[in-house]
């Protein structure tokens, strides 16, 4: 059977006669007239089961007590305003039921009395008759309830409507059929500067300038109903002004009118300017080719002159470095007799020297005026070799892990070069990892390679850090000469440039793999070579490790920015020498952190040029900000940043490469002013001072 032809559900009724078996004969009568008939028990049951009922039967005798007609008037009491319950009283006629039959009406309300003995169909009919009007009273009850739902939503959708009219960009007017405005929104009272009193009860043509109302009137005249069509029209402001708007109007269904408004005076004056453009176009064009090839000739010139630039600086700030660790180291060797530390000044000078020898070689590489040398290698052997190398080159809080496959073919490259690249590749990872991390350098074997410009078999040189990482833009430049993502002078942006000429000049090529904030791997693809090495590749350690020396008693504490480490471990001997105690840090991030975790620092020596967002200048400004009283000296190879420092934090700034004394001298008097009003900000201190 489909859902169309189901029968409604049979009206429930329920019958509370508790004597006899007058409940289950009621019961079947109604049942076989189509009802779905229930019995209750007593009068709480009876209650349970009315709420789903459309009628009810009750006995006269079921109600022996107050008690149970006062349970039936509080459920009649709580229902709700629509609900008058329908029930058919069976009474037996007396003159003693005649009083509790009328205290059962005041109670009960809506009954149909029926008196014993009655027919079966007499019974059915009340029955029906109670059940239907039951029905009507749920149908009223539910059309008021659609009623106010409707009406509620009728109060939103007009709320809704009455808040877009009213926050509308567009003026809108409403006026009835005559033309009459009734009704405005804010954006039109500032359109046309009047309130809206002024605006309510005029005809809508009047707001229109007198030359163009006959138009006008005529325009709308052709509104259709639900049509909307826009023209322009000039609009009238106060005190004879006007403007120019484009109206978009349309007739109502109730035969109003609705008129949207917007002023069009800045989109002519556009119109204006464009057409004005273009009638120069071709003439404008002309000359602006002209400048154009006038301006590619100059970004060429500046493009020359900014490589010039980035290399120049970086280089400079390079040997600069190297040249504080030479001069400063022949300074202490001329006033230390100490043995060891004197060993361990040599050392440091010795390693500035191999670093500008790399330096040098660098530039002639990437010149191609230093031609390579290959020579059959054993690459585990060579570059294992490095290790202690590789240890100078970096920071301690950076941990070096290698690992080479078993039977690493050999190459046929030149060693020099090599080494040279893989000493880039870690000192760049480890500009990557200013927090400190790992540094992996990994090699195996890569046979029938089929990559990009590359075929054949290959060792693959990797190697890798958990640093900053790069991003997609910067990875497509690495290997152009000069380009460095280091701060001004503090990279000369060969270093990779050097690696991809090495590669590709020794029959190889290059491949980097990076994620921003997870690290870095790049491959050096070398060929492999069918020659066997004539001899042990060994490489003599040509240096010692450096050890910390033992401190005198010092009579201050000196909180030294430095990230150079060879600069760092010098200039920390000096500043030893001198009785002071030294507190090293990397960044400006790590001096803010060192002084807030309480240590003793008496003054502050940083160098200017550092990595990170932080410069030297950047945190003597934040330390003043602090702790005003601080000690600061500034110190740099860059002379750019020297003049910052100097002319706009008035702070004495000691200049690279420069002498013991000169050290002792700016140091003792920054700390002798410590406590005064502003300790490195008074005249005498706006100065660079030199290597003397």
């Amino acid at each position: 059977m489909t859902r169309s032809s189901e029968l409604p559900p049979a009206p429930k009724v329920v019958v509370l006669a508790p004597i006899g078996r007058d409940g289950q004969v009621i019961c079947a009568i109604l049942t076989d007239a189509g009802f779905d008939c229930e019995i209750a028990t007593d009068v709480k049951d009876l209650l349970g089961r009315l709420d789903t009922a459309s009628a009810g039967v009750l006995a006269e005798e079921a109600f022996t007590s107050s008690s149970e007609l006062a349970l039936i008037d509080q459920w009649l009491s709580i229902q709700e305003a629509w609900s008058d319950f329908p029930f058919v009283l069976l009474s037996i006629p007396s003159d003693e039921a005649d009083q509790r039959r009328a205290q059962l009406r005041d109670v009960l309300g809506n009954i149909t009395l029926l008196e014993r003995p009655l027919r079966p169909d007499t019974l059915v009919r009340a029955v029906r008759s109670a059940s239907r009007a039951r029905q009507r009273q749920r149908e009223a009850a539910r059309l008021l309830d659609e009623r106010a739902r409707a009406e509620a939503e009728r109060r939103v959708r007009e709320e809704r409507l009455r808040e877009l009219f009213d926050n509308a960009a567009d003026a809108i007017f409403i006026t009835d059929s005559a033309g009459c405005v009734t009704d405005v929104n804010p954006a039109a009272c500032t359109l046309l500067e009047a309130p809206r009193e002024d605006l309510i009860g005029r005809l809508i043509a009047s707001l229109i300038m007198p030359d163009e109302r006959e138009d006008f009137t005529l325009w709308m005249a052709r509104q259709t109903d639900g049509q909307a069509t826009s023209a322009e029209w000039r609009m009238i402001r106060p005190r004879g002004r006007w403007l120019d708007t484009e109206i978009s109007a349309r007739v109502l269904s109730d035969g109003r009118w609705q008129a949207f408004a917007r002023d069009i005076g800045d989109r002519r004056l556009a119109e204006e300017a464009l057409r004005d453009w273009n009638e120069t176009l071709e003439a404008r064009v002309a000359e602006r080719t002209a400048e154009l090839v006038q301006t590619q000739t100059a970004l060429a010139q500046a493009q020359k002159m900014e490589a010039v630039g980035q290399l120049t600086g970086g280089v400079a700030h390079d040997f600069n470095n190297l040249l504080m660790v030479i001069s400063g180291g022949l300074e202490m060797l001329s006033r230390d007799p100490d043995p060891e530390r004197r060993k361990r000044v040599t050392d440091g000078m010795r390693q500035a020297v191999e670093r500008g020898a790399a330096l040098t070689r660098q530039l002639l590489t990437f010149s191609r005026r230093d031609a390579l040398k290959p020579v059959v290698l054993e690459l585990d052997r060579r570059i294992s070799a490095m290790s202690e190398m590789l240890e100078r080159s970096l920071r301690g809080d950076i941990r070096v892990e290698m690992s080479f496959q078993s039977q690493l073919w050999p190459v046929d490259v030149d060693p020099t070069q090599l080494e040279l690249a893989v000493l880039n590749l870690a000192v760049n990872a480890r500009d990557a990892m200013p927090e400190g991390g790992t540094l992996r350098v990994r090699g195996e074997n890569a046979p029938d390679v089929q990559d990009e410009d590359l075929a054949g078999d290959f060792v693959r040189i990797a190697v890798s850090d958990n640093g900053s990482g790069m991003s997609a833009e910067i990875i497509a430049r690495v290997f152009e000469p000069f380009f460095t993502t280091k701060g001004i002078g503090k990279g000369s942006g060969l270093g990779l440039a050097q690696i991809y000429g090495f590669a590709k000049e020794s029959g190889g090529g290059v491949r980097i793999s990076s994620e921003v904030g997870v690290g870095t791997t790049v491959s050096v693809l070398l060929p492999r070579t069918r020659r066997v090495p004539l001899a042990a590749d060994l490489v003599s350690d040509d240096s010692a490790r450096i050890h910390r020396s033992a401190r005198t008693s010092p009579e201050a504490t000196v909180l030294l920015v430095e990230d150079d480490d060879e600069v760092a471990a010098l200039v920390g001997e000096m500043i030893e020498q001198l009785g002071y105690d030294v507190t090293r840090v990397a960044t400006g991030a790590a001096a803010l952190g060192a002084m807030a975790n309480g240590r003793d620092i008496d003054v502050v020596f940083s160098d200017i040029l550092m990595p990170g967002e932080m410069s030297g200048a950047d945190l003597a400004r934040e330390i003043r900000r602090r702790r005003p009283d601080m000690p600061i000296v500034l110190t740099t190879g860059y002379d750019g940043e020297a003049r910052v420092a100097t002319d706009q934090l008035r702070l004495p700034v000691l200049r690279k490469p420069y002498r013991l004394e000169a050290l002792a001298r700016v140091l003792a008097d920054a700390i002798q002013r410590r406590g005064t009003q502003d300790a490195g900000a008074g005249e005498d201190d706006t100065r660079m001072i030199g290597a003397g």
